[in-house]
């Protein structure tokens, strides 16, 4: 998403759990529909919870000393 310079809309749709919930955002999904068998307030009770951010980091890491 940031390599290319898209800035439009990623939607999630389909089966997805709650808890990859933070795993969709880190990977640059920006609107989602979620599952009709977990609610919503799910959802929001993943954001939450930490989450690890080691391969996001090391993506954005590696961008840089790409462009470097």
């Amino acid at each position: 998403r940031e390599h290319h310079g898209y800035k439009g809309d990623i939607r999630a749709v389909g089966h997805f759990l709650p808890d990859q919930f933070a795993s969709l955002i880190a990977c640059g999904f920006t609107s989602f529909a979620t599952p009709p068998e977990h609610a919503p307030a799910q959802f929001a009770a993943a954001l939450a919870k930490p989450h690890q951010p080691g391969q996001l980091l090391r993506r954005s890491l590696a961008r840089a000393l790409e462009t470097a």
